[in-house]
C-alpha cells in the first residue's frame, strides 16, 4: 500500500530579477534533503512563470508547474510495460487532511486496486504512489485521482530502463479538468512513432471524436477529419506518425 512521506518545511528566498530566468536546484537549498520533496512557490510582487525539470540516470525532462488545487487529476498517456515505471505523486499543501481514490484504464479494463481507495494524505505531506506493481504490463496506462475531501496536486513521472540501459525519462503534471477541445500545437515528425491517447473516464457516456489534422506541407490537400468513438472508461490510441500509422 501507498505510504505518505512526511515533509519539513524549508523556506528559502531567491531573487529573480526583471525579465529574467532563475534556475534552482532543489537539492542545492540549505536542509533540504531526502528521495522526495515537493515545492511551493509564492511571489511577493508579481505573476511567474514556473516549470519543473527532472535530471535522472535514464534522461531528463521538464514539464510545466500548477498554479492551483483540484479535487480531480487526470492523466491519459502512462505506461507500464516491460522496463518502464510510473510514479505519480501527490501532494497536499493545505493545513487539512485529503482523502483520495484512484483508479486506473488498462487493456480495456478499469481497475480500483484496494490499496489505492480512501488514502489518507495529511496536511502538508506527498504521497507517491508506484502503480507498477499494481497495473502490471501495460502498454497504455490511464489515472484519475479523486480527492473525496480536500484538494491536491498530482503530478506523473515515467522512468524507461534502468542505470546499465537507460532510455529515457518523462514528466508531466496532470490535468484538473476535462474538456471538449483540445489542441495540440506541435507538428509530426513523419520518422518517429507519434500517438494521440484520449481518455475516456465516464462510467456511462461513450464519446465521439474529430480528430482535425492541418498540415504544414505547402500543396498538401485537404485531409478528411478522423471520427473514432471511445467507450466508457476506456482509453483510444490514434497513431499519427511510424509504422502502425493512419492512413493521413
Amino acid at each position: 500500500s501507498p505510504e505518505v512521506v512526511q515533509i519539513e518545511a524549508i523556506r528559502a528566498s531567491v531573487e529573480v530579477p526583471p525579465r529574467s530566468v532563475l534556475t534552482q536546484v532543489v537539492a542545492d537549498i540549505p536542509k533540504v534533503s531526502g528521495e522526495f520533496a515537493s515545492v511551493m512557490l509564492e511571489s511577493n510582487v508579481g505573476d511567474l512563470m514556473v516549470e519543473h525539470r527532472v535530471d535522472g540516470y535514464t534522461g531528463e525532462s521538464q514539464s510545466n508547474c500548477q498554479s492551483d488545487a483540484s479535487q480531480n487529476w487526470y492523466f491519459a498517456s502512462g505506461t507500464t510495460r516491460d522496463q518502464a515505471r510510473e510514479i505519480i505523486s501527490i501532494f497536499n499543501p493545505f493545513a487539512d487532511s485529503a482523502v483520495v481514490d484512484m483508479s486506473f484504464v488498462a487493456d480495456g479494463r478499469v481497475r480500483r486496486p484496494d490499496a489505492f481507495s480512501g488514502l489518507v494524505i495529511p496536511p502538508k505531506t506527498l504521497l507517491p504512489v508506484d502503480i507498477t506493481g499494481a497495473v502490471t504490463l501495460s502498454q497504455v496506462v490511464s489515472a484519475e485521482v479523486h480527492a473525496r475531501s480536500g484538494r491536491v496536486v498530482a503530478e506523473r513521472i515515467l522512468i524507461f530502463g534502468d542505470e546499465l540501459l537507460p532510455r529515457g525519462l518523462s514528466l508531466e503534471t496532470g490535468s484538473p479538468s476535462l474538456a471538449p477541445i483540445w489542441v495540440f500545437p506541435g507538428g509530426v515528425d513523419s520518422s518517429v512513432p507519434s500517438s494521440i491517447q484520449i481518455f475516456n473516464p465516464s462510467e456511462i457516456e461513450e464519446v465521439s471524436i474529430d480528430i482535425e489534422i492541418y498540415s504544414d506541407f505547402k500543396d498538401s490537400s485537404f485531409i478528411e477529419p478522423i471520427s473514432v468513438k471511445v467507450s466508457p472508461g476506456n482509453t483510444e490510441t490514434i497513431v499519427l506518425a511510424g509504422e502502425e500509422a493512419l492512413g493521413i
